[in-house]
């Protein structure tokens, strides 16, 4: 697939954090778009990092993802494969309540597949059950990786799944490892042969969560299973996790050795659509529109896609989607098809090739121009700038510092968006809490993917807020800077003067600001001058003088010069040298103290900084001058 031009359609699933529709392309291609608010998204941001490093048949497909504003809310959207067949939840309830034991091995058998690919890949599902099982064609296809874990995370995220699935050591909270998919995979079988939970009679969470993890007993084996089926999962509800088996020992198990069972293939006949001329696509129209007609008393599709209805061959769909009614065309244009990523006409046809950036008040022009985020062909995403084609309009973050901005609708203040970024572990979380709450937290997270913390100063000429976007500095999330940078008004790159690593990366960070953001005003600060062992000193940070920006060494532990890179930011974006803090976030803090280092050797800093401004620039490179230095 290359543009990535999409329109949203019926909702095919549900979550208590996100919604799984139907989409489709300009060209007829479908796929499954799970959508949250960009707000609280981390989770999906987490399960995007995952899946798009994985490529497996028994695992979902990932596609892509991308940023998109609908009805003023910012949303998050991780494209994947359209799995046509349902999941096994229901299959199992459109089957009667329970599954044939030739279809339940033949499941198993490609479920165990699917755990054997993540297992290698270091990865814990954490969450599989019936509904997380998808079928496409003649495979069962793992999908959620929502609570997915690595197994060198295991020790510092939380526990997480489905209560009845969970194994005993889970629900004593010891440990989430690959047994533990092990033993959901046996729920997951009892669930096939009886219709019902692996624990049928607690409906209580704690309740449930106390006898699996504290009583000793184990879920009801279903007593018309075979022998080998009953042995199969013995060996998966094992309450010694150690004693366990695993996967690649279930997949030798004799239960699983017939492969050729006429059954379980009649069961597997769906497919997944690729065209408008898949039946699995016209078969889920029907089955959208009844349900809209049932939830909503009336038919929404009934003006564009009365056509498609009840045609079973391709030669007879054919027709229908040249006829002359149709002009050789779909038209999706209903309440149940929402244009998300389209064509977008008679919008800035003069706009100029290059971004603009305001940075004043006289400038009112919109930020930015178009820009599409495209598919190449290893399936990795980039960021192209071609106004002349039809482009797709990603978002627009555009707030201009000017008293007009806050007669704008939804505005009550000028608001801009502040991007902070640098390796993980510089500060960059502590340096905004610090701002947020007023007080320094040694231990958090570390951020995934992205964080937005809004930050509103008073100053005397009003209110204004950053909208900071904290981005996570671990190389892993690498592919989704350019997703956060676009329409970024201004930055904060940040170091820790205590680690040489952080500083040599500076300039890798700087360039990818300017490829997407352009002539946005930077800061650059460097951290932690409270701990006395720094190993960058003053006179080895010439970075800032290369390329013209402001620098500021500070302590989000003991406040010194914390809130300087928001008011120099403030000021250019102003156009107001004047321009003064009133109130901050923190309520002003106290005056800088110094815990670790005494007053003598923070003057002596200062009069470091000053030397070093006069000092001409070094001819070689930073990065190559900083690898040579000797404290």
């Amino acid at each position: 697939m290359e543009e990535l031009n999409w329109i949203r359609g019926p909702i095919i699933g549900r979550g208590s954090t996100a919604t799984v529709s139907l989409a489709i392309t300009n060209s007829g291609d479908f796929f499954a778009v799970k959508s949250a608010e960009f707000s609280s998204s981390a989770f999906l941001q987490r399960e995007q990092s995952i899946l798009s490093n994985l490529s497996s048949p028994y695992i979902v497909k990932y596609i892509g993802f991308n940023v998109t504003t609908e009805n003023d809310i910012l949303m998050y959207n991780l494209l994947m494969e359209y799995v046509s067949g349902g999941s096994i939840h229901d299959l199992i309830k459109n089957s009667g309540g329970k599954l044939p034991e030739p279809v339940i091995r033949s499941y198993t058998r490609q479920i165990l597949k699917g755990l054997m690919y993540l297992h290698d890949q270091g990865i814990v599902h954490c969450d599989l059950k019936s509904q997380n099982v998808m079928i496409g064609g003649e495979i069962a296809k793992i999908v959620d990786l929502g609570c997915a874990k690595t197994v060198e995370e295991n020790e510092n995220l939380e526990f997480s799944g489905t209560p009845a699935f969970m194994s005993p050591e889970v629900a004593r909270g010891e440990e989430q490892s690959f047994p533990a998919d092990v033993w959901a995979l046996g729920c997951l079988v009892i669930e096939m042969a009886t219709g019902s939970s692996p624990w049928p009679e607690l409906n209580d969470v704690v309740a449930a969560i106390y006898k699996i993890g504290f009583t000793g007993e184990s879920p009801e084996i279903p007593v018309w299973l075979s022998d080998k089926g009953k042995d199969f999962l013995k060996k998966c509800l094992r309450k010694d996790s150690k004693q366990r088996w695993s996967v690649q020992e279930l997949l030798q198990h004799p239960f699983l050795d017939d492969e050729d069972d006429e059954e379980a293939r009649n069961c597997l006949n769906s497919s997944s659509p690729s065209t408008v001329l898949d039946q699995g696509f016209w078969d889920l129209c029907e089955t959208s529109r009844s349900r809209f007609i049932k939830e909503d008393h009336e038919d929404p599709f009934a003006k564009s896609t009365n056509f498609l209805w009840g045609d079973s061959l391709p030669g007879d769909r054919i027709k229908k989607l040249a006829g002359d009614e149709n002009s050789g065309e779909l038209e999706w244009e209903t309440n149940g098809w929402i244009e998300v990523r389209g064509e977008i006409e008679k919008r800035n046809e003069e706009e100029d090739e290059n971004c603009v950036e305001a940075t004043s008040l006289e400038e009112e022009e919109e930020v930015g121009g178009f820009e599409n985020w495209i598919l190449d062909q290893q399936d990795s995403l980039f960021l192209e700038y071609s106004p002349e084609d039809n482009i797709n309009y990603f978002y627009s973050y555009n707030n201009i510092f000017d008293e007009a901005l806050s007669n704008q609708q939804n505005v009550d203040c000028p608001t801009f968006k502040l991007l902070i970024v640098g390796d993980g572990g510089s500060g960059k979380t502590t340096f905004l809490k610090r701002h947020l709450t007023g007080e320094f937290e040694q231990n958090h997270e570390p951020t995934v993917g992205v964080d937005v913390y809004p930050l509103d100063f008073i100053t005397n000429r009003g209110k204004i807020r950053f909208e900071c976007w904290d981005t996570a500095g671990q190389e892993k999330y690498s592919g989704l800077k350019d997703a956060y940078y676009i329409h970024g008004q201004c930055a904060i790159i940040m170091f820790d003067v205590t680690a040489r690593n952080t500083y040599m990366n500076v300039d890798t960070w700087y360039r990818d600001l300017r490829r997407v953001c352009k002539n946005i005003p930077i800061v650059l600060c460097g951290n932690k001058v409270d701990v006395p062992s720094r190993q960058i000193k003053p006179k080895h940070v010439s970075f800032h003088r290369k390329k013209g920006l402001q620098y500021y060494e500070m302590s989000s532990k003991n406040n010194c010069n914390f809130e300087k890179p928001f008011l120099y930011l403030a000021r250019r974006l102003a156009g107001d040298a004047k321009l003064s803090f009133v109130e901050s976030p923190a309520l002003a803090p106290p005056e800088p103290y110094i815990d670790d280092i005494d007053v003598d050797c923070l003057q002596l800093i200062e009069a470091e900084l000053v030397e070093a401004r006069t000092q001409p620039l070094p001819d070689e490179e930073d990065i190559v001058c900083i690898e040579n230095l000797i404290d």
